[in-house]
């Protein structure tokens, strides 16, 4: 098993002494907490990002967080994953691109432009190239980049 460096623990003990008026588990005060500390001492960035268990990059991000979020704690945690915003891909949207690929036999690169042209939905290459496959149509033959280079003499 590998050791990890003293440089790279907890401070333990001062998260013991917290963990009386605070409920440890609660990321958001805990950051709140590490800014603070910062702001009411000496210490860098870095003592105080380590002494919380973060690294003085991650401290930076939740200090501009709460600055940017009008020092709120809300600022201070834990964003979201995932998509931001609805696909474009309805199942309307896939129809139309399979009508145009069964009509025209028109590759991945040439359907956006001919959706936006017919119904004025702007879609990406990948976004299309991923509507395909869900209706199993797969890419052209011939198609892309490969050997439609001309051949040196």
């Amino acid at each position: 098993m590998e050791k990890i460096p003293p440089e790279k623990y907890v401070d333990i003990k001062m998260l013991s002494e917290i963990s009386n008026v605070l409920d440890i588990r609660d990321k958001t005060i805990l950051r709140y907490e590490m800014i603070r500390e910062y702001e009411a001492t000496t210490q860098t960035a870095e003592q105080v990002g380590r002494k919380y268990g973060y690294s003085r990059t991650r401290f930076h991000e939740f200090k501009q967080r709460f600055i940017d979020g009008e020092k709120t704690m809300e600022s201070l945690g834990d964003k979201p994953y995932g998509p931001k915003e609805k696909s474009k891909l309805k199942p309307d949207v896939l129809d139309k691109i399979v009508e145009i690929r069964e009509e025209t036999g028109m590759s991945i690169h040439d359907i956006p432009d001919e959706l936006e042209r017919r119904h004025g939905i702007k879609l990406s290459y990948g976004s299309v190239n991923r509507a395909l496959k869900k209706k199993a149509l797969h890419r052209l033959k011939g198609g892309g980049r490969r050997g439609t280079k001309k051949k040196r003499k």
